[in-house]
């Protein structure tokens, strides 16, 4: 292998997202196994707006309860109160987000200066290849703006491969159509994570083909992961479990999840207030806070079942061969799907079925009962999807065609 030197643009800095900061790692991890001088830029993303001081939503809920005044929020606020949401919570939602921030640190290899669309242009001269994705970088449903190191425009004459960015829209309108086939024009290789987002880009007729390839995270082996999180507190588990992994807040995923645990007669651990402070987890299954990103890791590895809402989830159930049931967190599509990530990995994988109707929650458990007589068995297929996937990455890396 020559010395050329890869930087990654994805959805990696400040990010406190277990399946997002977890892309960013495997995607370099694996890149570096083949050879090359890897770092992941630290890119601002504009439209993400961290709110350190907000304690992860306590202060909004507080805000909104004394705006609506309504005998709901009311109710809401009294069970806030009755379960303690007090400084121990709060410590461990901020303990949670310290250890990312030294993941981070530790296991990605990062720009020391942090980049945006203004200043990006200075790591032109200083690397060889340019990668963007994965995870939602794609996603312009609601502006007609690319960000720059999103889409790699601020890039020519080197090699631009895009290795799974997201773009979950049925449709785009005139003036993100031109946008996009500029930005993607002059790309050595494009990829994309999602079936509807190949299907989207097809139409474009951009005059190259576009691959539909795995999620990162697939790229490295279940040992690489198990390896990973050997030192976690959760790498030995006592007794059978349930994980939870929701982000959404929906309280009916929670009663799905308790009855099948009571048919089942073992216990949930939920990963809770996962997507900032969730009040549906206060009184839900033994709520698990303060955990890394190696911990979530070893939360899945040694389950005996996953219930999630969770692209990620489903990803690393898929992983390490487990038994998994996923719910829709997003509400009905229009222009953009944000359910697709999840609809096109189970399609992808032939298991539909795993999708359970938490309105229904009749229709959900037995369609549970029903599926949990299956063996579980997804090796040749993830495998086949796979090893395409790292053909069209290994290749893109040399500059070379894919072959069919």
């Amino acid at each position: 292998m020559d010395d050329k030197k890869v930087i990654i643009f994805t959805t990696y800095y400040k990010n406190n997202n277990y399946g997002g900061v977890l892309q960013a790692y495997a995607l370099q991890k694996y890149i570096k196994t083949l050879g090359y001088d890897v770092t992941t830029a630290s890119y601002e993303d504009k439209y993400i707006v961290f709110s350190p001081e907000d304690d992860h939503g306590v202060r909004s809920f507080l805000g909104k309860v004394r705006r609506l005044g309504d005998k709901r929020s009311y109710k809401k606020l009294r069970r806030y109160l009755l379960m303690g949401l007090n400084k121990d919570l709060v410590d461990k939602i901020k303990s949670r987000d310290r250890s990312f921030e030294k993941f981070r640190e530790v296991a990605i290899t990062h720009t020391d200066h942090v980049l945006n669309d203004a200043n990006v242009r200075r790591c032109v001269d200083l690397y060889d290849i340019f990668i963007c994705g994965s995870d939602l970088v794609w996603n312009i449903a609601e502006t007609e703006e690319l960000q720059k190191g999103y889409w790699l425009t601020f890039v020519e004459d080197k090699t631009k491969i895009a290795y799974a960015p997201s773009i979950p829209m049925y449709f785009l309108r005139d003036i993100q159509k031109e946008l996009i086939r500029s930005a993607l024009s002059d790309f050595s290789s494009i990829s994309v994570r999602e079936d509807i987002g190949k299907d989207l880009l097809d139409t474009l007729n951009i005059g190259k083909k576009i691959y539909h390839v795995v999620d990162p995270v697939f790229l490295l082996t279940r040992e690489e992961w198990k390896n990973t999180s050997i030192h976690s507190r959760f790498s030995q588990m006592d007794g059978p479990y349930i994980l939870t992994y929701f982000l959404g807040r929906e309280e009916k995923y929670r009663t799905l999840a308790s009855w099948i645990a009571r048919y089942l007669g073992i216990k949930i651990f939920n990963i809770a207030h996962a997507n900032g402070f969730c009040i549906e987890d206060l009184m839900f299954g033994e709520p698990l806070i303060d955990i890394d990103p190696y911990d979530f890791i070893a939360l899945f590895c040694n389950c005996e079942l996953v219930i999630t809402d969770s692209f990620h989830g489903a990803a690393f159930s898929l992983i390490f061969g487990k038994e998994f049931y996923t719910v829709e967190r997003f509400k009905d599509p229009t222009t953009c799907d944000l359910n697709a990530r999840l609809t096109s990995l189970l399609r992808m994988m032939k298991v539909e079925e795993n999708m359970l109707d938490h309105d229904d929650l009749d229709s959900a458990f037995a369609r549970f009962t029903r599926l949990h007589v299956r063996p579980v068995h997804y090796g040749g297929i993830l495998s086949e999807r796979i090893d395409r996937s790292k053909e069209y990455l290994n290749s893109a890396l040399r500059s070379q065609e894919v072959e069919e």
